[in-house]
């Protein structure tokens, strides 16, 4: 229970709450005692997040509360993708039965992608390494970008989305 620390937010006066930590760490109790003691999200008290809270499960969770929650997220949103990502997002959205598409599962099918690209031309360690380091993708189902030499990709947008019942829509 977090209504009492949303009390002290309150009787602090502050105009947004923050959340940083983990999801499993109480999540939904976090947002709900909230929006129970500071009022809905896109009320007087804004609610922002990282992309943890930005999970489908956390907001089915959390249920309407989490409605109005900022979250920053890494990358685009499924609804925001174009090309060959808003193709799979299209063809998953179907198979899911029109329900939203979990935020990172474009990227996870990007990413087995990229590993079966680099595992194709030779098994051995060293070859899959190299092949993954050397990586560039364009028009990917996440857009165009290569691999760094510290294995990341390469920076992309940070989308700011607001939480609602059916999924994350994109800020402008």
């Amino acid at each position: 229970d977090y209504a009492a620390l949303m009390q002290k937010v309150k009787d602090a006066g502050a105009d947004g709450v923050v959340l940083a930590g983990l999801l499993e760490q109480n999540g939904p109790q976090i947002i709900r005692d909230k929006v129970k003691v500071l009022g809905p999200n896109n009320g007087r008290v804004k609610l922002l997040a990282p992309d943890g809270f930005a999970q489908q499960a956390t907001i089915d969770d959390t249920g309407p509360p989490s409605a109005g929650m900022i979250v920053s997220v890494p990358g685009r949103t499924p609804d925001s993708l174009t090309g060959p990502g808003k193709a799979f997002v299209d063809q998953l959205t179907t198979q899911i039965g029109g329900a939203p598409v979990e935020l990172y599962a474009p990227y996870a099918d990007q990413a087995a992608e990229v590993l079966l690209s680099a595992i194709a031309p030779s098994a051995e360690r060293a070859d899959v390494i190299t092949a993954l380091l050397q990586t560039k993708v364009d028009q990917g189902i996440v857009g165009d970008f290569a691999i760094t030499p510290t294995g990341d990709p390469s920076v992309g947008p940070i989308s700011v989305s607001e939480a609602g019942r059916a999924g994350l829509r994109e800020s402008p």
